[in-house]
């Protein structure tokens, strides 16, 4: 239903472009909090914005991020809770999607080896990304995100406005 009604391109340039903004007015914002300071209220309102990134073009993790700024926490609490916020996410649809191949018959033979290990190195990979861009926001902004949701929003509104595709 979401990608019937949500899922027009021009309309997901838009949301690239809007949240992207929202980020940064939101990053502007002084405020240190620290992620241990997190409060059932912050849950909450954390929780809907998670929610607005239903709608194509919202960054699940670029929303929290932006509510986590707009509640006072430093950048790197609030990507800190932003990430951990996904693990239930992610746990969910891994449940779903095992269920869903183990239904049509499991990993195809010959390739369980290459699972595992895609697996392994993906796990590796994002650990060290969430590690670097922890450390990237000690001390610098999401000014780089938001020019990135902003530049491709614009792409995207042209290449669908102008039937460039």
């Amino acid at each position: 239903m979401i990608e019937d009604t949500l899922g027009d391109p021009i309309l997901i340039g838009v949301n690239l472009i809007v949240f992207g903004l929202v980020l940064q007015w939101a990053d502007q914002l002084s405020g240190a909090r620290p992620d241990d300071d997190y409060q059932r209220k912050d849950a909450l309102l954390m929780g809907i914005a998670q929610a607005i990134a239903l709608s194509p073009g919202v960054s699940r993790s670029g929303i929290t991020m932006t509510a986590g700024r707009w509640l006072r926490f430093s950048r790197e609490s609030a990507a800190r809770l932003s990430f951990l916020m996904a693990i239930p996410i992610t746990g969910g649809a891994v449940l779903y999607k095992g269920a869903k191949l183990a239904s049509e018959g499991g990993i195809p033979k010959g390739y369980g080896g290459a699972f595992l290990w895609g697996t392994i190195a993906a796990g590796i990979a994002g650990f060290f990304a969430i590690a670097v861009l922890l450390k990237y926001l000690r001390a610098h902004s999401f000014l780089p995100f938001v020019i990135y949701r902003v530049g491709l929003g614009i792409i995207v509104i042209v290449v669908f406005a102008t039937g460039l595709r």
